[in-house]
């Protein structure tokens, strides 16, 4: 999966998986968390918005189950 960069304030970095419908979106900070069972319109519908936040907030944060990757820049043990 190749991250894209994105112009938002809340994002810094958006991927998705068609095939496993996982969407994978990397915060400002160094957060990253994947999405699952994401509907490819939601992943195309975030890429075309004004406010990739916005969209967040109203259309994917709470409602999907998702799990907090290893923060970028973060060394593994």
């Amino acid at each position: 999966m190749k991250r894209l960069p994105v112009d938002s304030t809340m994002l810094v970095s958006v991927a998705y998986s068609p095939d496993r419908s996982l969407l994978e979106l990397e915060f400002h900070g160094g957060a990253l968390y994947h999405f699952f069972d994401v509907p490819e319109a939601c992943f195309q519908q975030l890429m075309a918005s004004d406010s990739k936040g916005a969209y967040f907030n109203s259309n994917i944060r709470n409602r999907f189950r998702h799990q907090l990757s290893t923060a970028v820049g973060q060394k593994t043990k």
